[in-house]
């Protein structure tokens, strides 16, 4: 016990002297190879990456009634004019970021003060929530072609090798991609888009890119990770679909995919 108290002791020292890190959050449906993105990052000077963290979700994530679980922590402890963070006049944005302010801390304690790097899937579904927690976060938004993530999906076992399974992993992509780009609408500034296939043929010029938003070193490390794990990354399962899967797929996912660019071609 004594020796937990001293640990606590001790981190709560550096989070006094502590000021906000910029951390980077890697948002994509699942399939999209974010925790691939992170370790890339990480073979830059600038950047940690270690294993998804499962984390932010339980904290911004939905409650039953579909509230974030902050915000109704935060609302059920303003209630009353009479409350402490009522009568302190703290609003939600700030004790959101003093929420995250130890979350941080507590990363930078295992990355020795390098910029960590974060992309558990279910990130991109509290994106808003996380930039109250991390107010100078930066944040990727990696698309991937629908195809290639209902495939995934199906063979990694995420969602059951069923019509009904398929029709759900294409409702999952959906969702993804929509609460992706809404997250781009409201916070431009801090939100970059990259196309996973880009990563994959163009390594070089997209770690530049990623870096320069990123205000990060030299990307010649992370273009030469990128470049050695192209041919891993790339999967076209959805070329043995049968025709009415693929009819399926266009009928579930096309208007999606036509919003973001990319072809409906089978070749």
């Amino acid at each position: 016990m004594v020796k937990l108290e001293t640990a606590a002791s001790s981190a709560q020292d550096e989070v006094v002297r502590a000021e906000p890190s910029k951390p980077v959050f890697i948002l994509a449906a699942p399939c999209s190879d974010a925790p691939v993105l992170a370790t890339c990052l990480s073979a830059s000077k600038d950047f940690w990456a270690s294993s998804e963290s499962h984390l932010f979700y339980s904290f911004a994530g939905p409650d039953e009634s579909g509230q974030a679980k902050l915000y109704a922590m935060f609302q059920g402890a303003t209630t009353d004019e009479s409350f402490w963070l009522s009568r302190n006049r703290v609003v939600y944005p700030e004790f959101a970021s003093f929420v995250g302010l130890g979350l941080d801390q507590m990363f930078l304690s295992r990355s020795n003060g390098k910029r960590w790097v974060e992309a558990s899937t279910e990130n991109l579904l509290i994106a808003p929530d996380l930039t109250y927690m991390f107010p100078k976060a930066r944040f990727l938004n990696v698309l991937r072609d629908g195809r290639d993530v209902v495939a995934l999906m199906l063979r990694n076992g995420q969602h059951p090798d069923t019509d009904e399974g398929f029709d759900a992993a294409c409702e999952t992509w959906n969702v993804y991609i929509q609460r992706g780009l809404e997250f781009q609408e409201m916070f431009p500034n801090k939100v970059l888009e990259v196309r996973h296939e880009q990563l994959l043929h163009n390594p070089e010029s997209q770690a530049r890119w990623v870096m320069d938003f990123l205000e990060g070193a030299d990307a010649t490390d992370v273009g030469s990770h990128l470049a050695s794990l192209g041919q891993e990354m790339e999967e076209r399962l959805w070329l043995e679909w049968s025709t009415a899967r693929r009819e399926r797929f266009v009928t579930l996912c096309g208007t999606r995919m036509n919003e973001v660019g990319y072809a409906l071609d089978w070749y």
